[in-house]
């Protein structure tokens, strides 16, 4: 996930260093992994955190941007998801 340079002491972040950040930062022990359905579910993995909130991250793989369009019991969302980008939404326990 990092590069060091022992001449210059440099460290590089590789793109897996940012990817392991969405998880890191937005999960936790205690998370359950929970199952999603539509046309992202094959790029997407999401958390229910246990006061409810749910974490999504995925990833838009194409060279292309794409829409991802979401939907909980009680709202729906739209996003626009930059070409070969990963992402992270946290949906809070009020808006389900």
């Amino acid at each position: 996930m990092l590069t060091v340079d022992p001449a210059s002491r440099s460290v590089t972040r590789n793109p897996e260093f940012y990817v392991m950040k969405h998880f890191a930062h937005f999960t936790s022990p205690g998370d359950c992994r929970i199952g999603l359905k539509g046309p992202w579910a094959g790029h997407s993995v999401a958390y229910l955190k246990p006061d409810g909130t749910k974490v999504l991250v995925l990833i838009n793989p194409y060279p292309e941007e794409r829409e991802l369009r979401l939907g909980t019991a009680s709202q729906a969302f739209a996003f626009r998801l930059a070409p070969e980008s990963f992402h992270t939404i946290v949906i809070p326990n009020a808006l389900r």
